[in-house]
């Protein structure tokens, strides 16, 4: 009767969601795997520079990366946060730390080389994503560095003697949204 009737509802409801649970437990699982693979591990052990960096997630798989490489006698360091969660952010990721890191090994200058990860990433963004972006490119000779911040928060720097100092500027906008010159800082 009725009752009946209502359990076995209820059961295929129970059933439904527990696949819909269990298929977006993979993709998150899967998004979380693509993520910690996509980040440098091994760090450069010489006298021109010290460099460690490491990322805990939070309970959902964001677009959190860093990256860092040399590129002729500049070694280059980045932060960077994708808009969305899960395996849209994850493959978004992907896209944005190759176009950004072939870039930079490409251009003459940090700017150019953002402007063009940028248009890299506004072309077929269909989900509208974007990237907060900091980025730093130092001289590993001179010391000299140059950086430019993409709608990112103000990175905070350790000096030797434990203290601390934010590195305040105004923000060029998020990487794929417009398809305009980046700035520099």
């Amino acid at each position: 009767g009725y009752m009946e009737s209502s359990i076995n509802n209820y059961i295929a409801e129970l059933r439904t969601t527990t696949a819909s649970n269990e298929r977006f437990e993979s993709e998150l699982n899967i998004a979380s795997a693509i993520q910690m693979q996509m980040l440098p591990k091994d760090f450069p052990n010489c006298d021109e520079i010290d460099l460690y960096a490491t990322l805990h997630p939070a309970k959902e798989v964001g677009g959190d990366f860093y990256d860092y490489f040399i590129c002729g006698p500049n070694v280059v360091f980045l932060v960077a946060d994708v808009s969305d969660k899960g395996m849209p952010a994850a493959l978004f990721m992907m896209k944005a730390k190759y176009a950004i890191r072939s870039a930079v090994m490409n251009c003459s200058s940090l700017e150019k080389a953002i402007s063009e990860a940028n248009k890299v990433l506004c072309d077929n963004n269909m989900a509208n994503m974007f990237v907060t972006l900091w980025i730093a490119s130092i001289n590993m000779k001179t010391g000299v560095g140059k950086y430019v911040n993409c709608g990112h928060l103000p990175p905070v720097i350790r000096h030797a003697d434990g203290s601390v100092e934010r590195i305040e500027n105004e923000p060029n906008v998020m990487l794929g949204v417009f398809e305009k010159p980046v700035l520099s800082s």
